[in-house]
């Protein structure tokens, strides 16, 4: 949550540099205003969506709230990732179909 909101704020603000830098060039003054704001919320979007996959992949690695689990249909060893608030995972991805 917490990388989201970072990467949204930052996208954000270098979205809108660019985006003004840009606009600038096609239209001084109005373009400016315009291409700051569409680029700050397209780099916001952007920096929040890129931080959210990036956190995802680097708490994989590590193995974050990832626990192995002996699965009760068909007793193989499984990773099950823990979220708070959601009932525990005690079968297999194969054995829930």
């Amino acid at each position: 949550m917490l990388a989201s909101i970072a990467g949204g704020w930052g996208g954000g603000y270098g979205g809108a540099a660019s985006g003004a830098a840009i606009g600038t060039m096609a239209f001084p003054g109005l373009g400016t205003f315009i291409g700051a704001i569409v680029g700050g919320v397209v780099g916001g979007i952007s920096g929040s969506i890129g931080a959210t996959k990036l956190t995802k992949v680097v708490c994989d690695k590590l193995e974050y709230n990832v626990k192995k689990r002996k699965c009760k249909g068909c007793k193989k060893t499984f990773k099950a990732r823990l979220y708070k608030g959601e009932k525990d995972e005690w079968l297999c991805q194969r054995c829930r179909r």
